[in-house]
């Protein structure tokens, strides 16, 4: 067997290659499970603590993806009538708290939290990746879009409603680079100049091949080839400023 993903950013993960051609074993906090390429589903060997849909949508899907050749991005999305607004930032910028203020705003939809697979090449398409919202705050439990709550690893989980969910495949209409500000706006920039960003929140492995490599740089220059880019300031620090900053994006995008 090769190991070809380690990782403890997530925690201790690791992707490995099993005697089975084009079968991998994938363990992380106690869940091990076996998956094939370009084959459905997965078989669990065995259970951690974490609960199902979190492993499920946080880990499992996007390196099952990841490995089947989808560009797989550490970002947020929700989805609009426009289409889907693409949302990247490193850790602790406001992806969490801007995509539930979305939510709480606005008539925008979930699509993902924190890992967005985008499968297929041109143009840029996206099925819903999570069905929850992990916040390092309590702001949002009580909104409607919520049906209960839970904590995971210090985050408090929210579970957002189906009806609140994107429940069909929608294209990308825009990329959004976010980052923190007193006053919320955005700004349209170039693709070329948004292009380092994009590469450096996509999930990689950490042992892959020349070829991987390759085709997953080929993969992301052409899914988001045509796709405007803008800088979005956010402001997260209050309810004010969420509602503001969700305004701002709507006003910009009429939606």
């Amino acid at each position: 067997m090769t190991c070809i993903h380690w990782d403890d950013a997530f925690g201790l993960l690791t992707v490995h290659t099993t005697d089975t051609p084009e079968e991998f074993r994938l363990s992380y906090e106690g869940w091990e499970i076996v998956f094939k390429l370009h084959q459905p589903g997965y078989r669990i060997i065995h259970r951690g603590s974490l609960p199902d849909f979190y492993f499920e949508e946080r880990i499992a899907q996007p390196f099952i993806k990841l490995l089947n050749g989808a560009v797989c991005l550490h970002a947020g999305a929700i989805a609009t009538p426009r289409g889907i607004l693409l949302m990247l930032a490193p850790t602790c910028i406001g992806k969490s708290t801007i995509t539930a203020s979305a939510l709480a705003f606005s008539s925008a939809k979930l699509v993902s939290d924190d890992m967005v697979c985008i499968e297929g090449s041109y143009p840029a398409c996206i099925r819903i990746g999570s069905h929850h919202i992990a916040m390092r705050h309590e702001t949002f439990s009580n909104e409607t879009f919520v049906t209960q709550t839970s904590e995971i690893h210090g985050k408090t989980i929210l579970h957002v409603a189906p009806d609140a969910c994107l429940d069909a495949p929608m294209p990308v209409s825009a990329m959004l680079l976010l980052q923190k500000a007193e006053k919320p706006e955005i700004t349209p920039i170039p693709y070329d100049a948004a292009l380092p960003a994009l590469l450096a929140q996509q999930l990689i492995l950490s042992n892959p091949t020349m070829d991987f490599k390759r085709d997953q740089f080929k993969a992301i220059i052409e899914a988001t080839r045509d796709i405007p880019v803008f800088q979005y300031a956010i402001n997260t620090e209050s309810r004010v400023g969420c509602r503001q900053s969700i305004c701002c994006l709507c006003d910009y995008f009429n939606a």
